[in-house]
């Protein structure tokens, strides 16, 4: 797997305390919502054959680009909700490869080797 850094959501926002979706908050005097940007995902790809589905977690589709569209899907992620998946479809709640905050891919860092004296 990759740990990706700098995602975006829209429709949505992540809360860290509870480790889960929540409402999106607006900027002071605006019905803009506040730029929400996920922490770092560890992505491990799984075929659906594989995946175990779990309640409270919404399939987040991953965009490429801001222009939703089929050619610009990357892929779902499995974010976890303390609502029903639902509720995040309505409020179009999607993930986004941001272009104003880059997004970075890295490798995850090795298991320190072990040594014998």
């Amino acid at each position: 797997g990759v740990y990706v850094n700098g995602l975006t959501l829209e429709g949505c926002m992540w809360n860290r305390t509870s480790g889960a979706l929540a409402e999106s908050t607006l900027k002071k005097n605006t019905t803009t919502p506040i730029a929400a940007v996920l922490p770092v995902v560890y992505i491990c790809p799984v075929s659906r054959a594989m995946k175990k589905y779990e309640h409270n977690v919404f399939e987040c589709p991953l965009y490429s680009r801001r222009s939703r569209s089929e050619d610009s899907v990357v892929m779902t992620l499995d974010l976890k909700t303390e609502d029903s998946g639902a509720k995040w479809v309505l409020r179009g709640a999607a993930a986004f490869c941001s272009s104003s905050i880059r997004s970075r891919i890295t490798e995850p860092e090795p298991a320190p080797a072990s040594t014998t004296a």
